[in-house]
């Protein structure tokens, strides 16, 4: 079997990179398709790509990241939206359950000591964040390698993990607004509802951790 050299894999690049692909996941896939069968054919390169362009018309193409970036939206619900119900479910129930009565139990801690809940808020907030800096770096890294339009699914829609993070950080505020004549902000104010607070916390940092360890596939049937 012959083994793909960096010229053919260059032009295999440069002429994928004409085709309507709108996902650096999908590209990279198709780029590695083509190339496994050159090396296991004993046809030319050329020839192999006259073939494979038989599989992978323009439509199969557009077809290929709709069925992605649908996937990808799948599984970011799955993580975030659907993240209490999906946790609910043996055996991630029990880690949900021990995390809940983990909080619950510390409740007075966090309620005596102010600064433990306010460092684990801040804490809770920042970290979605740099997951999310580290993805856009990274990828930032890799579009400058891809041509035309194309960009990296998943970090197209990982924005909305902003808007999740955002609004944990103003629930002191809304509290603030909706409850008539609070006594204190809403980690001073009540033992539980503080510990509530961090448990989603918790939660919106470990389904980041779920989202990023995700290997999104394109399906190539």
């Amino acid at each position: 079997m012959k083994t793909i050299t960096k010229t053919e894999l260059d032009t295999l690049k440069e002429y994928l990179g004409t085709k309507p692909f709108r996902y650096e996941e999908v590209y990279n896939e198709v780029i590695d398709h083509y190339a496994t069968a050159y090396e296991q054919s004993d046809l030319g390169l050329y020839d192999v790509i006259r073939e494979q362009d038989k599989h992978f018309t323009d439509k199969k193409i557009r077809e290929i990241d709709q069925l992605f970036i649908k996937d990808v939206k799948r599984q970011l619900y799955k993580a975030h939206l659907g993240l209490f119900i999906g946790y609910f479910k043996w055996p991630q129930f029990l880690m949900t359950l021990g995390v809940s009565l983990l909080f619950f139990l510390a409740g007075p801690i966090f309620f005596n000591y102010q600064i433990v809940a306010q460092t684990l808020f801040v804490v809770f907030y920042i970290t979605p964040y740099l997951f999310m800096f580290y993805v856009m770096f990274v990828s930032r890294r890799m579009d400058r390698k891809l041509p035309g339009k194309i960009v990296n699914g998943k970090l197209s829609q990982v924005g909305r993990l902003g808007l999740y993070v955002i609004f944990y950080f103003i629930l002191d505020r809304l509290y603030l607004r909706v409850i008539p004549n609070p006594e204190e902000s809403i980690l001073e104010d009540n033992m539980y509802l503080t510990s509530f607070v961090l448990l989603l916390g918790f939660a919106i940092c470990w389904s980041s951790y779920q989202l990023f360890r995700l290997k999104f596939k394109p399906v190539l049937a």
